[in-house]
């Protein structure tokens, strides 16, 4: 197997342990879901993008798996909903589509950005 190769299945090996053993604690040592928080969410995709050069699709099927487990609750699940939704077809970074889609989801109209990038993300205007 080749060593890129092996590195993928490791990254996504070890996720999957990390959410089997998030899983076994929810379950037997709690009744209450576990929280995901929005950075807890960046971060992951962060990792898993840059460490283990998982592909987009890759991360956007985790994180659809996520969104649809019963016993994890979420930060603001409509807004991850919509951010993986818009991510998977867009050339901007996963952070622009949840920082578009919670401002939005919040009552902002437009959001200010630098990032030229993230101008591609409706809901981003020039500065």
């Amino acid at each position: 197997m080749p060593a890129s190769l092996l590195e993928k299945y490791s990254a996504g090996a070890k996720m999957y342990t990390v959410f089997c053993l998030a899983h076994y604690w929810m379950n037997f040592l709690s009744s209450e879901p576990v929280l995901v928080s929005l950075l807890v969410l960046l971060e992951t995709e962060c990792v898993l993008r840059s460490r283990y050069d998982l592909a987009k699709g890759d991360i956007v099927k985790s994180f659809s798996a996520l969104l649809d487990a019963a016993d994890l609750a979420i930060e603001d699940e409509p807004s991850v909903e919509n951010a993986v939704y818009s991510w998977k077809d867009s050339a901007a970074d996963f952070a622009d589509c949840l920082i578009a889609a919670r401002n939005r989801r919040l009552g902002c109209s437009a959001t200010a950005t630098f990032d030229g990038r993230a101008l591609k993300v409706p809901g981003f205007i020039s500065v």
